[in-house]
């Protein structure tokens, strides 16, 4: 669904767009970017946030369908991280995977006799880093 903020960048998109093309009428262009621009900033204020379709349509020069893509892309890979995040509960569960399907030692992830930091460093959210790392290289 488009909301005030998206038709607003998707215009100012268009003018852009249409700026560049050979032929076209340059100034009126430029003023209707200067226009949309101008009642962005009024209006809203984090239309433009990093991530955003704002950000990439104002600051990047993508085109609006582009941008819109990207977002998306970014936002199913977010939840596709968080579901796999999800299935952990507590550090245990994590290293226990690692020593099954990666082959790796439980000492690792542990302190031990002579090691007293190891636990200190592997904490839940560096060892399910290190296991999502592996899962990508598929281990």
């Amino acid at each position: 669904m488009i909301n005030n903020v998206q038709y607003l960048i998707q215009k100012y998109a268009e003018a852009r767009e249409n700026m560049n093309q050979p032929g076209s009428a340059t100034e009126y262009w430029k003023g209707s970017m200067d226009t949309y621009h101008s009642l962005l900033i009024l209006g809203f204020n984090d239309w433009a946030l990093p991530g955003s379709v704002g950000y990439y349509v104002f600051y990047e020069g993508m085109n609006y369908d582009s941008a819109l893509g990207k977002v998306e892309r970014e936002r199913e890979s977010i939840n596709d991280q968080s579901e796999d995040m999800e299935q952990f509960n507590t550090k245990e569960e994590i290293v226990e995977l690692l020593v099954k399907r990666c082959g790796m030692k439980r000492s690792t992830f542990y302190n031990t006799d002579t090691n007293k930091q190891r636990e200190k460093h592997w904490t839940f959210n560096r060892t399910l880093n290190f296991y999502m790392g592996l899962k990508n290289q598929n281990c």
